[in-house]
């Protein structure tokens, strides 16, 4: 047996290539889709989901300004790793599910923020601090 929690399931994808208005644009359906951010600039997102999932990891993206990520979720989900000294603001309508920000602390001192605009039918978006991953 493995001890990947089953990370078989994820196609890994690499950060998509900012369109026209700047903007990064992910979107899946019936299946899951695991974007690293690993020293990209982080721009603002879009993230559509439909009965499927994406993982976002953006504990070593280069964030040199505040971010708008725009989440839609129908029967699906997202998780965010977060990084470290970046606020989180979050905007969510939900029925049927939710936002989860499971240990994200915010504190003055920090530069940028990273605004998140989620809403969810029958699914949820779920921000993991990286002190806790």
């Amino acid at each position: 047996t493995s001890n990947s929690c089953r990370q078989e399931q994820w196609n890994r994808k690499k950060m998509p290539a900012p369109g026209a208005d700047d903007m990064l644009r992910m979107s899946v359906s019936f299946g899951g889709d695991f974007y690293n951010c690993d020293g990209d600039i982080l721009r603002d997102a879009s993230i559509e989901v439909f009965m499927g999932g994406v993982k976002l990891d953006l504990r070593n993206a280069v964030i040199d300004k505040d971010v708008n990520i725009d989440i839609r979720t129908f029967m699906g989900g997202v998780e965010i790793l977060f990084p470290e000294n970046v606020n989180l603001q979050v905007d969510s309508q939900s029925f049927i599910g939710g936002v989860d920000k499971n240990g994200v602390v915010n504190k003055p001192d920090y530069l940028h923020t990273i605004h998140v605009s989620a809403r969810n039918f029958m699914g949820g978006v779920s921000v993991i601090s990286s002190f806790i991953k």
